[in-house]
């Protein structure tokens, strides 16, 4: 099948098409009034180019015009040709790119590629993403700047990258605009899905490590950027559970990038092409509407960095760095020949036999292309990729954190390069722009490596400070430094937030860290008091060792209550710690969620079963063995489930095979709640006969029983509502109803 669409402007009304006189399209091909062409080419036409000539009329002016065009045949390669788009499931309605979805849902799921059904970065995240791109400079094989070294650009995914990222090498390769110290490696590999990559002892990687890395004169230090595009076989599901665990997999591979490439700076995604091609085609990894899904995935992994998830913390200011900066790259996918609202389209000849890969000749080169205008125009991408002019970049001391009036512990260094190539003999000059902080020396000279630095003192309140070096003809560098204010302090480091039984003591000994503007202080008395609340310390006052700790065991009260603890040293800030003893037997269950639902005999209910567990004083008991049943053969999962530190415990019930009102227990011994629920037959299966078989009557008579069916679902249990119809094959005989329900 054929579907395009052609299009006029500099008219004042609507528009009328037709092909001009004698003017031909296709075999199979018609071209409507209102510029479809569209159709399925005949089998009698020959592989090769067709010229047309289009007419279009201004129906308010009745001016026309005309345009001699080319429709190209391709060979059939054996995919499935005729699904030139594909709908929403169960719906008529065409899938939406989501960079045309916008704040528009699919299946209830925003659109956009970032949050708020935005294609734009969120602009502090662009900014971060910017300064990683200034940071990027020549490494050597252990990581270190060299003037001399290299950084590597490298590709991750599995066979439809590989060949992507193939025919995009050698088009990159040969531009002149590439940094020169740029490598780019194809480390993608067939079956290398998500799954596969998430161990760092993963073969894939090993494969990376051992051979591509290596064949290309590249380390594992070395490697700055990473492009992805890849996915698992996704062929079956429901939106949005089909992909949750591929956005997972995504995430996990972050923390495992990060471990194994030390310098990795930063990955851009893409998610997968059209691919309603290879729906029918033998049994395709990744059929629509999963290809089209796999967007999502990408989407909300990178949503997870924005708002700010510690599992993807890229940012040392913020705690530990696990992850690399994120971000979409080019998005590629276009609901097939209906396309997207920039003209993007994929065509049947876009892709091999299999409809999942892109084909050599045009699908490959449709994505080389995008890629390659991507990393050549993108904000984040041109400071790393493309041949720099005179350019100053930081290399050393940057989000750094001190206390204030101190000097931070790495001096503040810049990078000054002309079209990559290091300046000797630059006069570089360091400012905070008057935030009150103190440069040895102010001004510095770049040395043999093009390398000038700085020490920076911080100044006297707190504050966050933007250091700038620049020099004139060069574009500037930028640091940010955090000051933060003097103290002394003891903080809880262990045994806060504790459970356990009245009269015993905690498992974990209460432990404070006592520092002086950060710095571990020892031989500092420290004081333990529970506010009378009746525990008992081992010892009362402790004195802090040689780390700045100072630890005591704590015996809880014998009554049942929660109990606040506190350490207290003269000068110094406290520190406090919550406890609770609790009363070792459970005299209450409730229920607090999962009740009064109705499921399908033999599937599981859509919620947990949540019951709570509190003893005779009304606190939660942790801990506790919670049992379950039902009496009629459903099962629970698991069963017992132990209460959490909420004192909840947790099941997921699925439902027996016979259609009735039930009553799930959870008991713990002789202490009892429940739930009711429901389940309900399932689809109907099958139909047999109840009675009125076998009668004998004279002809155009009634017989004497009515005939009676039973329709049942595969459990044997009856299905209501269901629309029987009755047929005697032509015999001639009636039937008080056809279609009886």
């Amino acid at each position: 099948m054929y579907q395009t669409t052609l299009t006029a402007t500099g008219g004042t009304g609507s528009y009328t098409w037709a092909l001009a006189n004698g003017s031909t399209l296709p075999s199979g091909l018609t071209l409507s009034s209102s510029g479809v062409i569209s159709g399925t080419v005949s089998s009698l036409v020959a592989t090769g180019n067709y010229t047309f000539t289009a007419q279009v009329t201004d129906t308010s002016s009745h001016a026309t015009a005309s345009l001699l065009m080319t429709i190209s045949v391709y060979p059939n390669l054996a995919d499935n040709c005729n699904d030139i788009s594909f709908d929403v499931p169960n719906t008529t309605t065409p899938l939406t790119a989501l960079t045309d979805l916008g704040t528009g849902t699919y299946q209830g799921s925003e659109g956009g590629l970032y949050p708020n059904g935005s294609n734009v970065r969120p602009a502090s995240h662009d900014a971060d993403g910017l300064n990683f791109a200034k940071g990027i400079v020549p490494l050597d094989a252990n990581g270190n700047y060299s003037p001399t070294g290299k950084y590597v650009l490298m590709a991750v995914g599995e066979s439809t990258a590989q060949n992507e990222f193939n025919r995009f090498l050698p088009v990159a390769n040969a531009d002149p605009a590439k940094n020169p110290f740029l490598v780019i490696v194809n480390g993608a590999q067939g079956g290398a899905t998500p799954f596969n990559f998430t161990s760092p002892s993963s073969v894939y990687w090993s494969t990376v490590l051992n051979n591509y890395l290596p064949q290309n004169g590249v380390t594992a230090k070395q490697v700055v950027v990473i492009w992805m595009e890849d996915t698992d076989g996704i062929n079956s599901g429901t939106f949005p559970t089909d992909i949750t665990a591929l956005q997972s997999q995504y995430e996990t591979m972050m923390q495992t990038m990060h471990t194994l490439f030390p310098n990795l700076k930063m990955v851009y995604f893409s998610s997968r092409v059209y691919g309603g091609y290879s729906n029918g085609v033998g049994n395709p990894d990744n059929p629509e509407p999963y290809a089209y899904e796999v967007g999502y995935a990408v989407k909300w992994a990178i949503q997870d960095q924005i708002n700010g998830n510690a599992n993807l913390n890229y940012n040392p200011a913020l705690g530990a760095v696990v992850a690399p900066w994120m971000s979409w790259g080019p998005y590629y996918w276009s609901n097939g020949m209906l396309g997207r609202n920039d003209g993007l389209v994929w065509t049947c000849a876009d892709f091999s036999a299999d409809g999942t890969h892109p084909s050599t000749q045009y699908g490959q080169l449709k994505v080389a292309t995008a890629l390659l205008d991507f990393l050549k125009t993108d904000d984040t991408t041109t400071p790393w990729y493309l041949v720099q002019g005179t350019v100053l970049t930081p290399t050393a001391g940057n989000n750094q954190t001190g206390t204030v009036g101190t000097v931070l512990p790495t001096a503040l260094t810049a990078l000054a390069t002309n079209d990559g190539t290091a300046v000797s003999g630059l006069s570089v000059k360091f400012d905070d722009g008057g935030a009150g902080g103190s440069f040895s020396p102010t001004t510095a000279i770049t040395n043999s490596s093009g390398l000038a630095s700085s020490s920076y003192t911080l100044p006297s309140t707190a504050k966050t400070i933007t250091v700038t070096a620049s020099s004139s003809g060069y574009s500037s560098a930028t640091f940010t430094e955090t000051s933060t204010a003097a103290a002394k302090a003891l903080t809880a480091t262990a045994g806060n937030n504790q459970i356990g039984n009245v009269g015993t003591t905690l498992p974990a000994a209460l432990t404070v860290e006592a520092t002086n503007n950060g710095n571990p202080v020892s031989g500092v008395t420290v004081n333990f008091a529970d506010g009378g609340a009746g525990g008992v310390f081992n010892p009362t006052s402790a004195v802090t060792n040689s780390s700045g700790l100072a630890s005591s065991s704590y015996t809880l009260p014998s009554t049942a209550k929660t109990i606040t603890a506190t350490a207290t040293a003269t000068g110094y800030s406290s520190a406090t710690f919550t406890e609770t003893s609790t009363s070792n037997g459970v005299t209450v269950l409730g229920l607090i969620s999962g009740g009064k639902q109705t499921g399908t005999v033999g599937t599981a209910l859509p919620l947990p079963l949540v019951f709570k567990a509190k003893n005779s004083f009304g606190q939660i008991v942790v801990g506790a063995s919670v049992s379950f049943s039902d009496g009629v053969g459903g099962t629970f999962s698991p069963n017992p489930a132990v209460t959490d530190s909420s004192g909840e415990a947790t099941t997921t019930y699925t439902l027996p095979t016979v259609a009735k009102s039930l009553t799930a227990t959870a008991s713990v011994g002789s202490v009892k709640a429940t739930a009711s629920e429901k389940s309900v037959a399932a689809a109907a299966a099958k139909i047999s006969i109840v009675s009125g078989n076998n009668q004998s009557a004279n002809p155009n008579t009634l017989l004497p029983n009515m005939l009676v069916v039973l329709v049942t679902d595969q459990y044997n249990n009856p299905v209501s509502g269901f629309t029987v119809s009755f047929a005697d094959n032509k015999a001639g005989g009636k039937f008080s109803t056809n279609a009886p329900v």
